[in-house]
């Protein structure tokens, strides 16, 4: 299966990683609220390391820098879409990049939204 992502170094070996992917919705533990069924662009912050052939990854679950947004609400999974998603957010990505660099969530929104 084809990875939705899209990566820019920022320093030494972090990341910053955009991703789109279907998420079947239902309870959020996390914050104990419910999520619409639909394609969501994750934006995080990871360490990527390349040792010995291995790539590890780490990030910090509840980092205020991570967060998703929904694109799409979804009855079911459509890989189409999810592609179709994918190449919108490609041809915005160096905006994203820099709105979500500078911490402007709302940006990233708008950016999305296509405002």
């Amino acid at each position: 299966m084809r990875k939705y992502e899209l990566k820019r170094k920022m320093i030494d070996d972090k990341y910053m990683c955009l991703k789109v992917s279907f998420a079947y919705g239902g309870m959020n533990y996390a914050n104990y609220k419910r999520e619409s069924k639909g394609i969501y662009l994750h934006f995080t912050e990871e360490v990527i390391k390349q040792e010995d052939g291995y790539s590890t990854r780490s990030f910090e679950p509840f980092n205020n820098k991570n967060f998703k947004i929904l694109i799409e609400e979804l009855p079911r999974k459509s890989t189409k879409k999810v592609e179709k998603a994918f190449e919108r957010i490609e041809l915005i990505q160096d905006d994203l990049f820099n709105a979500y660099s500078e911490d402007d969530k709302q940006k990233c929104f708008e950016l999305i939204r296509g405002e």
